[in-house]
């Protein structure tokens, strides 16, 4: 009994260390979904950075303490096209909103996305969002496409990135302080467990 609490209480350490990435305001995740015909983006941010780029799109609301922002999906589809150049195949690609929960702990929205070509050999993707609204930004996007995986991190300073696909090869741009940070984590929680008799 007393190894399984054991073990239970490393494994909760190492999931919070895991996810303590995705509620910080500046830390973005999009994730890229994408087989011949279809494709989605699904993105994941905080309910404040919602708040914060309804504000920034609508700063007449800047003062008003309660916003309902299921009234403005179509304001979030209209920046994220304008912020985010996906082109696959060199053809670009836009965003048609499919469905959002932005109240939540983890706010989420998800697209379709739209024309996808066949036959992928090559993508690219220039993303700026939330950088006209926090000085710093860190934009992490996830490529599953055909189950070819890749990520790439892009903030300020470098908001373009292009590939080739190479088959069932994962492709990675460097390491991410956050990343980092979960690996320091983790290495403390393992030293904790074995110093715990785990």
């Amino acid at each position: 009994m007393k190894k399984s609490l054991k073990v239970f209480t490393f494994l909760l350490f190492l999931l919070s260390a895991t996810f303590t990435r995705a509620h910080k305001v500046d830390e973005v995740s999009y994730f890229y979904t994408i087989s011949d015909y279809k494709g989605f983006l699904e993105i994941h941010f905080t309910p404040k950075g919602a708040i914060d780029l309804i504000k920034h799109i609508h700063p007449e609301l800047e003062n008003v303490t309660v916003i309902k922002l299921e009234d403005y999906l179509m304001d979030y589809t209209g920046y994220f096209n304008e912020h985010i150049k996906l082109k696959l195949n060199e053809k670009a690609v836009r965003l048609k909103f499919l469905k959002a929960e932005l109240n939540a702990h983890d706010a989420t929205i998800v697209f379709e996305l739209d024309q996808i070509p066949t036959g992928i050999q090559n993508y690219e993707i220039e993303l700026n969002c939330f950088n006209e609204i926090y000085r710093r930004i860190e934009n992490t996007v996830f490529f599953d496409i055909n189950g070819n995986k890749d990520i790439c991190y892009l903030n300020k300073e470098t908001y373009h990135y292009q590939n080739a696909l190479k088959i069932d090869k994962l492709n990675s741009v460097s390491e991410s302080k956050s990343d980092k940070y979960i690996w320091f984590f983790t290495a403390i929680s393992l030293i904790w467990s074995l110093q715990m008799g785990f």
